[in-house]
């Protein structure tokens, strides 16, 4: 487990308490020597993954004084970069 949470582990962690829900925090998984960030214990679903990714780099970055550019890339990476986590899961 790490002991260096990111800015968005912290806030998640603030909604959970706030609302009330216990959580894990990485947790060891039987199925999966991946760390998932945090696992919630649903009571009509079951448990509940979530993979938190902070986005720390700007939208605009490279996209240059004028013309074109996908602010959804740098959400669309850190996507990809989580669900590779999740490969081991059925």
């Amino acid at each position: 487990m790490r002991a260096d949470k990111t800015p968005g582990e912290l806030a998640f962690e603030q909604y959970l308490n706030g609302q009330g829900i216990a959580f894990e925090y990485e947790p060891p998984l039987s199925f999966t020597a991946k760390l998932i960030d945090y696992v919630i214990d649903h009571p009509a679903h079951g448990k509940i993954y979530f993979e938190v990714k902070d986005i720390v780099r700007s939208p605009f970055e490279g996209a240059g004084s004028f013309g074109v550019f996908d602010p959804y890339e740098p959400i669309r990476a850190h996507i990809e970069e989580g669900k590779d986590k999740f490969k081991d899961f059925s």
